[in-house]
């Protein structure tokens, strides 16, 4: 027998009465199934949510736009007892439980040595000196880094040391001599080694702009004042202080406020130029931006109740 076609009038009322779908979150999970991979903004979200010492989120440019991604640091000791008993970061509130011992190798291209050829910096931008040659605890980079990535860290490592007076003002809030003798100790070389680390660390990371988020990290950690987790900073350093412009700032304001970040740290001439000329006026209305020159500004901007004094100190 031929099929006979539905009329309109039937076509209508089925349609009138079909139950609506809603299309949420909960239905296109139960369509496509769970994620099957971390996304870079829920690692961000879930480390901004623990503001701790010793991290802070920087800005990149990548082929396909900006993004953002965290620099975390720790002390670790070597072949002894990891000893923090100081009043800040990781010296407060132990990065590794009292007693553990943390026994760290560097080896390969990157080893640390202060027989090295390099004068004890360990080779293709590698740590400092290790073992009480090079005068500063060593300097462990992972994270699949680059050469120019690394020669920021160690250059926001050495400014960081060359300017200990202001980040560890004296008296440290009515610090204990042993306290602070515990800080010195491992800014004067007793083993204790500083990792800096940049996650997702399947991904090449490279180039200059780290150097103020880096720098900020370290101070964070020293300083135990965790960086503002409402912001994210670009820019390149020098060992005088000086922050210079880095590229791709429209993208890179761009990431920062897709991942709900309102405020950012950015080089004076970025700020004055590629933001205000490149940077939609909605997106700019939606942001504050902390125009810097000097690394003393941005570590002002960036850390939690800024840069400790003898008077705002806190254990």
């Amino acid at each position: 027998a031929d099929r006979k076609e539905p009329s309109d009038d039937a076509l209508t009322h089925a349609l009138l009465h079909l139950e609506p779908i809603q299309v949420d979150e909960k239905f296109i999970q139960t369509v496509l199934g769970k994620p099957r991979f971390e996304t870079s903004d829920s690692l961000l979200s879930e480390t901004q949510r623990s503001a701790i010492p010793g991290a802070a989120a920087g800005l990149a440019w990548t082929s396909v736009g900006g993004d953002v991604l965290m620099v975390e640091c720790c002390i670790v000791g070597v072949g002894k007892s990891a000893d923090f008993s100081g009043p800040y970061g990781g010296f407060g509130k132990p990065v590794l439980p009292k007693g553990d011992v943390v026994n760290v190798q560097l080896s390969g291209a990157y080893s640390a040595s202060a027989s090295s050829p390099n004068g004890g910096n360990g080779g293709k931008g590698g740590g400092f000196a290790s073992g009480g040659g090079g005068g500063v605890p060593a300097l462990m980079l992972t994270g699949q880094l680059g050469d120019v990535i690394r020669e920021s860290c160690q250059i926001a490592y050495s400014w960081i040391f060359s300017h200990l007076d202001m980040l560890l003002p004296t008296p440290l809030h009515n610090a204990s001599s042993d306290e602070e003798r515990s800080i010195r100790s491992f800014l004067s070389n007793d083993g204790r080694r500083l990792h800096i680390h940049l996650p997702s660390g399947s991904v090449p990371k490279d180039g200059p702009s780290a150097g103020v988020t880096v720098t900020s990290a370290i101070a964070s950690l020293l300083t135990g004042r965790p960086c503002r987790t409402d912001t994210a900073m670009t820019g390149e350093i020098t060992l005088r202080g000086v922050v210079l412009p880095v590229g791709g700032i429209k993208e890179k304001v761009l990431a920062a406020h897709r991942y709900g970040i309102r405020r950012l740290i950015l080089p004076k001439r970025n700020y004055e130029v590629d933001f205000m000329e490149e940077v939609p006026a909605e997106v700019q209305e939606d942001l504050t931006v902390v125009a810097v020159t000097r690394v003393d500004e941005v570590l002002e901007a960036a850390l939690d109740g800024g840069i400790p004094t003898p008077e705002n100190a806190r254990m």
